[in-house]
């Protein structure tokens, strides 16, 4: 890790990234198995790291990067998995361009721009996937309150469960809850019986 950040040169808008997170990255990864996993890229491309411990051998990456900054550091250390792809595209863009896709986790290490790129990046979001955001925009300090407001909104989604670790850069943490299944009756079909019907009491034998 001490070798990848010297290599990615200390960007100025890429803050040194709390390794409690990166856990939590490398942690949910691995609760993804055989899995598409996705990194929207504008503040620490560090966590990609983290998230690529955590993957098993069924398992993709999917690295988003608006300037491309850091790609050259990532390629030396993971161009040679085939499991990993680099992107350098804008997060708007990427996500109108994988709309059919579905994605198990996504992590964005800023917080999204607007109400619209957070509805997108919940769309691409499989059922059961999650979704875990560093509440920071991407010069590494608080967001405007209108960023905010759009990850809060989460919190009024009926498929949405929303978790925030105040103590971890502000994290939070959505899972997109699956659809409960149609309600079924339970028992078999019974036979209907005519009102004072001989038949209808008779015993079985």
């Amino acid at each position: 890790m001490a070798r990848f950040r010297a290599a990615s040169g200390r960007h100025p808008g890429r803050r040194p990234l709390d390794s409690a997170l990166g856990e939590w990255a490398r942690a949910l990864a691995a609760a993804k198995p055989g899995s598409a996993l996705l990194h929207l890229c504008e503040s620490s491309d560090e966590i990609a790291l983290w998230i690529h411990s955590g993957m098993d051998l069924g398992s993709r990456l999917v690295i988003v990067t608006p300037d491309g900054h850091g790609t050259g550091a990532l390629d030396d250390a993971l161009g040679s998995d085939l499991r990993v792809t680099c992107h350098q595209q804008s997060p708007d863009e990427f996500l109108d361009d994988i709309r059919s896709h579905r994605f198990g986790l996504i992590v964005s290490d800023t917080v999204p721009r607007g109400p619209d790129r957070v509805r997108r990046i919940w769309e691409v979001l499989a059922p059961g996937g999650m979704l875990l955001i560093r509440m920071l925009d991407g010069e590494g300090a608080a967001p405007a309150p209108e960023a905010l407001s759009a990850v809060d909104r989460l919190h009024d989604r009926d498929d949405a469960a929303v978790a925030r670790n105040p103590g971890l850069e502000n994290t939070v943490l959505a899972t997109r809850l699956t659809p409960a299944p149609p309600a079924t009756r339970r028992g078999g079909s019974r036979a209907r019986r005519e009102p004072g019907s001989v038949t209808a009491l008779r015993p079985r034998t």
